[in-house]
């Protein structure tokens, strides 16, 4: 990933002492890091730059021309910004500001403007005199950050191939690899990778050159109360449209060009409404999966957002794609390590073909969050306490494999995992079970695990989404459960937008919005969630995955791996895997890849390899 890479070193012994940089001369250091950060230029276009380089402090550049970082230096203070702020205009002595803020620890200061800014982003400051340094992050946690603290040495970086490579005693977290293998993504600022964390949204870590590091978070949200009440839901849905359209109308006005990913769901049709409802000029884009048995024009996500294109008055391009290969496998591992599943793999192609036709230097723009933002997400029953909201999460919220079988491929224990989801309910500010549910849903599903698959479109160019605009989100995220029921609010949200949006057809349900059917089928699906057993039969017959076998090929690799790399034999249950990979018909399309993806990221770091090089060009379907 492109962005600003950081070493620290706090203990003069330290670089003696790590096998990560066993040579203590700093030249070598240097060229050690030099030469790591330049091996995750992803693209053609990428280059590197050496900020600044002191014996104990190095601070990197990875990036492609029109990726967002700008660099003040004044006197003896280092300010560099990461990322988009909205709406505002940066001055370099606002920029100066926020360093020295964040060096010297005003949290109230910096809580105030953290809470200020829409946007994703992050600030590094440094004094270059005292070598303190400091960085703070927005509420969101947009960009995912990754720290490494062990022994005085500190590394903070976008890029987690950095420190995959970097470091030489970076091992897997095996009970990270069971909660991806589990819900999909790990959970908090767990990693995949041991004495890794990411960092958190609204977070500032300083480290003092006289002491050790410490981090406080500035923002936190607390999703224990809402304060519209006294607002009809016709009100609320004024207030939130006119919200909207200002978030996506300051994003526009930022972008050198804007294209906006339009699928067939209502979350991208109310992004592009949003955008076309505040006169910022934009085109669409939808990528469809090439099928040997299904014609691409088939596809019920491209009729339905080619209809809303024509409805919207806007230039619209299809994009097809052909199933993903080993190539894309081996990229997405290289940009992310295995924090983003291989199902997103075919994505890559769409990126790719996006960057030959519109360039690098514009803005993407996703319907991101807004699943999460808009809809009512508390749980379909009351919660008693928190061991029954544990259970619950491990039972609704597992959606890749079971429980069961995440033990018996791991070897982690039960009561590992749920010591693990206890711990971060417990961490949460909310009091009730049923807002730390809404909790949940928000920050791992939205912020953790949607905030790393989005930054994968930031390897390409730049990508933002008007759904996590701080003022829209506090403004939907205030409106009664009440109104949010059924979809009720998010029909009146998108009515404000453009009335005729609501007629079209969801692709998800294929009836729309405003279609007598639409309230049923809202309230089936809230029977779905409140009854897994009944939802585990039906979700395979509705993807179509019942008597289906995943795909040979993924056999061939995953055996391959298991066979070839000590690594995933160490790490993970031997002969499960075996027997998983021996029947094709022990897994459905989303678990197989998600294994897979596990596999090769615990070769990557354990053995040095991911067999994906054995197996040039192999598609998968």
């Amino acid at each position: 990933m492109p962005g600003i890479t950081v070493w620290l070193s706090q203990d003069d012994t330290s670089l003696s002492e790590q096998e990560s940089c066993s040579s203590v001369s700093p030249d070598e250091v240097t060229s050690h890091f030099h030469d790591t950060i330049s091996r995750s230029q992803h693209t053609a276009d990428y280059t590197t730059n050496l900020l600044f380089d002191q014996e104990h402090i190095k601070i990197g550049e990875t990036s492609y021309p029109s990726y967002p970082i700008r660099t003040i230096e004044e006197d003896n203070l280092l300010v560099c910004l990461e990322g988009a702020i909205y709406g505002t205009t940066i001055t370099a002595d606002d920029l100066s500001t926020v360093g020295e803020m964040a060096l010297r620890g005003r949290e109230e200061w910096l809580q105030d403007w953290v809470g200020s800014c829409d946007g994703e982003f992050v600030v590094y400051a440094l004094d270059t005199d005292s070598g303190d340094f400091a960085v703070v992050n927005d509420v969101f946690g947009r960009l995912p950050l990754y720290v490494y603290e062990r022994n005085g040495e500190v590394v903070i970086t976008r890029e987690n191939k950095f420190l995959r490579e970097f470091l030489g005693d970076i091992s897997i977290d095996e009970l990270g690899v069971a909660q991806c293998l589990l819900f999909g993504f790990t959970l908090g600022h767990r990693t995949l990778w041991k004495h890794v964390d990411k960092l958190e949204g609204g977070s500032l870590i300083r480290y003092p050159s006289d002491s050790r590091g410490q981090r406080e978070r500035v923002h936190q949200f607390n999703f224990g109360g809402v304060r519209n009440h006294d607002r009809s839901i016709e009100r609320n849905a004024d207030a939130a449209a006119e919200s909207f359209k200002r978030a996506c109308e300051r994003r526009g006005s930022a972008a050198t060009s804007t294209v906006v990913s339009l699928s067939g769901g209502l979350d991208s049709r109310s992004v592009a409404a949003g955008y076309r409802a505040s006169g910022t000029s934009f085109e669409a884009v939808t990528f469809a999966s090439r099928s040997d048995n299904e014609p691409i024009d088939s596809t019920s996500d491209v009729t339905v957002a080619r209809r809303a294109a024509d409805l919207l008055d806007v230039d619209w391009h299809r994009i097809d794609l052909s199933p993903p290969d080993t190539d894309d496998f081996r990229q997405l591992l290289s940009l992310k390590g295995g924090m983003n599943p291989f199902t997103n793999a075919q994505t890559l192609r769409f990126f790719r073909r996006l960057r030959e036709e519109y360039g690098q230097d514009i803005t993407y723009v996703t319907g991101d969050g807004g699943d999460k933002a808009v809809p009512d997400l508390s749980p379909s029953h009351s919660i008693g306490d928190v061991d029954e909201l544990v259970s619950h999460l491990i039972e609704v919220e597992s959606i890749v494999f079971s429980l069961e079988r995440v033990i018996r491929m791991t070897g982690v224990s039960e009561a590992e995992i749920r010591d693990s989801v206890s711990s971060l309910i417990n961490s949460y500010p909310e009091s009730d079970p049923d807002h730390m549910y809404v909790g949940y849903k928000i920050r791992e599903r939205g912020f953790n695990w949607l905030n790393e698959g989005e930054d994968r479109n930031r390897a390409f160019f730049w990508s933002t989404t008007p759904f996590y605009s701080l003022p829209f989100f506090t403004e939907v995220m205030s409106v009664p459960t009440e109104q949010k029921r059924h979809n009720q609010f998010y029909r009146e949200f998108l009515s404000r937008l453009c009335p005729e949006a609501t007629q079209l057809k969801d692709a998800n349900f294929h009836v729309p919005m405003d279609s007598t059917l639409y309230p049923f089928i809202q309230r089936g699906l809230s029977f779905l969630a409140s009854h897994p057993s009944v939802k585990g039969t039906v979700q395979p017959i509705y993807r179509r995955e019942v008597f289906s076998n995943y795909d040979e090929n993924l056999a061939k690799l995953l055996l391959a791996q298991l066979r070839n790399c000590d690594g995933v034999r160490d790490t993970l249950i031997e002969a499960e895997i075996a027997r998983i990979g021996a029947d094709r018909g022990s897994c459905n399309r989303q678990q197989i890849y998600n294994l897979i993806t596990m596999t090769s990221a615990i070769a990557d770091v354990e053995s040095g390899e991911t067999t994906l090089d054995a197996y040039t060009r192999m598609e998968f379907r």
